[in-house]
C-alpha cells in the first residue's frame, strides 16, 4: 500500500501544491528564558512547602491558626510602627526647634506593682527620646521582618 504525497494527489486534479518547509528549531536568545534547572529549583521549593503543610485535617486547623496569629502579630507591629514613626516625626519638628525640654512629649519608667506604680525615671529631652524611638523603630521592623519570614515558611 502506498500512500501518495500531496503533490501527487495535486497533479492530477490541478490543485495547488501545498508544501511544509522543514525549519530547525533555534533557541531563544533572550536574556529572560528560564532554564530548565532553574525551573527544577523552583518545583523543588513547592514541592518542600507543600510538604510543610499538614495534610490530616486537624494539623491542618492548627496549621493554619498558627498562620493566622502569626499574621495578626504582623498587624499589631505594623500598625505600632506606623504610630511610632508619626511620632518620630513629630519629635523632629520639636528637636528642629533646639528646646531642650519639652512639655509635649514624656518618656518614663513606672516600677512597682499593678495598684501602686511610681515613676521611676521621666526623660522630656526630644532629641533623647527620638533616639530611643528610633531604637524601638528599628526593632519592631526587624520583628516585622522575621514574622513575615515565618508566615511565607
Amino acid at each position: 500500500m502506498t500512500s501518495k504525497t500531496n503533490a501527487e494527489k495535486a497533479k492530477g486534479q490541478n490543485l495547488p501544491v501545498m508544501e511544509v518547509k522543514k525549519t530547525e528549531a533555534t533557541k531563544a536568545t533572550d536574556p529572560q528564558q528560564i532554564t530548565v534547572e532553574e525551573l527544577q529549583k523552583r518545583v523543588d521549593e513547592l514541592t518542600a512547602k507543600l510538604k510543610a503543610v499538614p495534610t490530616d485535617l486537624n494539623s491542618r486547623i492548627e496549621y493554619f491558626n498558627e498562620k493566622k496569629e502569626l499574621i495578626r502579630k504582623l498587624t499589631r507591629l505594623q500598625a505600632s510602627a506606623e504610630n511610632l514613626q508619626t511620632h518620630l516625626d513629630t519629635l523632629a519638628e520639636i528637636a528642629a526647634k533646639n528646646e531642650f525640654e519639652t512639655e509635649d512629649f514624656v518618656l518614663s519608667i513606672e516600677g512597682g506593682n499593678k495598684y501602686n506604680r511610681k515613676q521611676v525615671f521621666a526623660l522630656q529631652n526630644p532629641i533623647l527620646i527620638g533616639e530611643v524611638l528610633t531604637y524601638l523603630l528599628a526593632k519592631v521592623e526587624a520583628k516585622a521582618d522575621e514574622l513575615k519570614k515565618l508566615i511565607e515558611a
